[in-house]
Order: structure tokens, then C-alpha cells, then sequence
């Protein structure tokens, strides 16, 4: 299995290898990722979890 990542709708990759990941250039306030486990087709895995979306808030640090 592999995962596809979206990041804002805009931006997607496929992760392949189970390592710590970093995302840059993600612009300030909200964000939105969504991970899909896919078959080694390409399509998405049948299963009640299957994609999963998650949104966080980026902000300033107050004390810089």
C-alpha cells in the first residue's frame, strides 16, 4: 500500500516510505491535509477510515 497526500487541494505526492515527512512554504492560517491509502494501482482502499482530512491552523509565533 502506499498513501496519497493533498495538501490545499493544490499540492500531491504519494509516500511510499514510512519516514518522518516535512512540509514547507505552507501559507499562514488555515491548512487542509488529506491522506488516502491506495493499492498499488493507484486506487483508494475500501475502508471506513479511507481518506481521512484533517485542518490545522498556522499562525505567528507572539514571542518573535
Amino acid at each position: 500500500y502506499k498513501v496519497q497526500v493533498d495538501i490545499n487541494g493544490e499540492q500531491s505526492i504519494v509516500v511510499d516510505q514510512w519516514q518522518p515527512y516535512y512540509i514547507e512554504g505552507l501559507p499562514m492560517g488555515d491548512n487542509k491535509i488529506k491522506l488516502t491509502l491506495i493499492d498499488k494501482d493507484g486506487n483508494p482502499v475500501d475502508t471506513p477510515l479511507n481518506p481521512v482530512e484533517r485542518v490545522f491552523t498556522l499562525q505567528e509565533d507572539p514571542a518573535e
